[in-house]
């Protein structure tokens, strides 16, 4: 499944829609929430034998620069676990209730 960049829809809980312009990198992908914002992505690596997908977040927000990696391990047994690592820059942080750590 990772290496369907539109299947974000079936896992993403919230996501009501997704679509997708273009194929394999560099493909855009919109997700639509039930309250009807979205969020584009672009796919920015994709690597079907290592089961690892990156994206990067276009839609104006808070986190500039945001780039999302996934990486899944097979198991064995119809089984995996997965790791997601998020590299941002957070461009305003006066409105989050939480702590920012600045690198």
């Amino acid at each position: 499944m990772i290496s369907e960049f539109g299947a974000a829809g079936r896992y993403l809980a919230g996501v009501v829609d997704c679509t997708v312009e273009g194929e394999g990198v560099g493909a855009l992908r919109t997700l639509t929430s039930a309250d009807g914002s979205a969020i584009v992505e672009r796919l920015e690596a994709l690597d079907e034998v290592t089961y690892r997908l990156s994206y990067a977040l276009l839609t104006d927000t808070p986190f500039a620069d945001c780039l999302n990696s996934l990486a899944l391990r097979d198991l064995g047994l119809h089984q995996s676990d997965g790791l997601l690592a998020v590299l941002i820059a957070i461009s305003d942080t006066s409105n989050y209730p939480f702590n920012v750590y600045r690198l």
